[in-house]
């Protein structure tokens, strides 16, 4: 058995045909390499849309997404198409133009792959189960962004939609109920890419008890 057969029989079929072709392919004349051609990110549709000339008729496009010499996309409309990368990395997708059984062009490409934005994580938001109408509380929320920085803090103190107070420096801020009940209050934060993270909290809010006042106290005699 000659060194291609062995080496066809220990890959399979289809993945020496695609060896096979990459191969080939390294040879082709009118090839030519783009410069981030392509860009997008590992998990979404990325568009190749690409403009170029076969010199010729052409009744069958073929995409070789990973530049691996696999073929697995064809149209007999046109070229342009979207593809989804499932990891980070560049990668050299080949377009081939096809007369029959006739290769009318070949063209490389680079498409640059980066990591999906990881969204930021509330780390601190506290619990309020004493707060009081019309003094001032205290409130806590703290986040961080593993892949990037915490840009924007928001606070909705009352579950309304309406995202009440907001600030680019952190997620602590005093805010005086001027009502009496329980709050779904709501912190929203977001990073530098404009992922965005939501949590939410109870504020029970109180009334305060009445103060004995003794300065004025009641003397009263027997």
């Amino acid at each position: 058995m000659t060194g291609l057969g062995m080496l066809s029989r220990s890959l399979g079929t289809v993945a020496f045909a695609c060896l096979l072709a990459a191969a080939l392919l390294m040879v082709t004349e009118d090839a030519s390499a783009g410069d981030e051609d392509f860009f997008g990110v590992e998990g979404k549709p990325i568009a190749l849309n690409v403009t170029v000339d076969p010199g010729g008729p052409v009744t069958k496009w073929w995409w070789d997404f990973e530049g691996d010499g696999c073929f697995t996309w064809s149209s007999s409309v046109g070229p342009n198409t979207t593809h989804v990368y499932e990891e980070p990395g560049v990668y050299y997708p080949v377009l081939k133009a096809m007369w029959g059984n006739v290769t009318q062009g070949t063209w490389i490409y680079q498409a640059l792959v980066e990591p999906d934005n990881e969204p930021p994580v509330i780390t601190l938001i506290g619990d309020y189960e004493s707060g009081w109408r019309f003094y001032p509380l205290h409130i806590e929320g703290v986040a961080l962004d593993n892949d990037g920085e915490v840009v924007l803090y928001e606070w909705d103190f009352d579950g309304d939609g309406v995202f009440d107070w907001n600030s680019t420096e952190g997620g602590a801020v005093q805010h005086e109920f001027t009502e009496l009940g329980n709050f779904t209050g709501v912190l929203r934060v977001t990073d530098d890419d404009g992922a965005t993270t939501s949590r939410t909290t109870l504020f029970i809010i109180k009334n305060l008890p009445p103060v004995i006042d003794r300065a004025n106290d009641v003397e009263f005699s027997p």
